[in-house]
């Protein structure tokens, strides 16, 4: 056994000598006789306290200088049924994984609940530091279409809603903006976000409004490549159109 590996045993603690104060400081507590052993387990709880904090700080200086070297992630798949334009997980996980790993990180996911109406997925990033991070998105079962009719079956509804559910947790948790390919010098930053386009998805539903036509109006190909600067013009055009009640086909 090296000096690097010995250990000093004091009532079932085992301190390694490592060059740390606070272990110092555990083991200099060792020499003295009839030693309070809740003492010494109280400077313990310290180290491994002390120890969390600088993990959590090699972790926040790793994914800060990280960050900064995420390319923006470009929507080149194509939704036919709402005519929008969306960025698979397989696409974006190829962009960023290597940074991750160039960095020390890791991602994991887990399906924390799930019952007959959403799933929640939990994702966590790891960092070689042993500090972790974590986020959970709950989403309802993909398995209704615009129309509120039932167009896939359970077992493919919760499918779909468990990789949807693992693009946004992912997003969310790194951080990701995704956009349209930038060929006029528009910025992600100057595009509707994606709950905003969810809005006039919405209201173009309710309004049975057509949406090649809506799109063509304001001269995009997509809903979320609405510029943010025309979203309240096209919400307003949305809402001055009255509603339309939904027939379900099998009543």
């Amino acid at each position: 056994m090296t000096e690097e590996n010995k250990a000093v045993k004091v009532n079932e603690i085992s301190i390694p000598e490592v060059d740390d104060p606070i272990l110092a400081m555990i083991q200099q507590a060792t020499t003295i006789s009839d030693i309070d052993t809740s003492k010494v387990q109280a400077l313990m709880e310290m180290y491994y306290k002390d120890q969390d904090r600088k993990a959590a700080r090699l972790f926040m200086a790793d994914f800060a200088s990280m960050q900064g070297e995420l390319p923006r992630v470009v929507a080149t798949r194509r939704n036919a049924q709402t005519q929008s334009d969306y960025a698979a997980i397989e696409d974006i996980n190829k962009i960023v994984t290597p940074k991750l790993a160039g960095y020390g990180f890791g991602l994991l996911f887990k399906t924390k609940e799930q019952t007959d109406k959403d799933v929640t997925m939990e994702v966590t990033l790891t960092h070689g530091s042993g500090h972790t991070e974590s986020t959970s998105i709950k989403m309802p079962l993909d398995d209704v279409g615009l129309a509120g009719k039932t167009n896939k079956t359970k077992v493919h509804g919760t499918g779909s809603a468990i990789t949807y559910a693992r693009r946004v947790a992912l997003c969310s948790i790194l951080n990701i903006s995704i956009g349209g390919e930038d060929k006029d010098g528009n910025a992600p930053s100057d595009m509707i976000t994606e709950e905003q386009a969810e809005k006039l998805q919405e209201s173009i539903h309710k309004t049975s409004t057509d949406i090649q036509r809506f799109c063509r109006h304001f001269n995009i190909t997509a809903l979320n490549h609405m510029p943010a600067s025309r979203y309240l013009a096209a919400l307003g055009l949305l809402a001055s159109k009255p509603i339309v009640e939904q027939v379900d086909a099998n009543s």
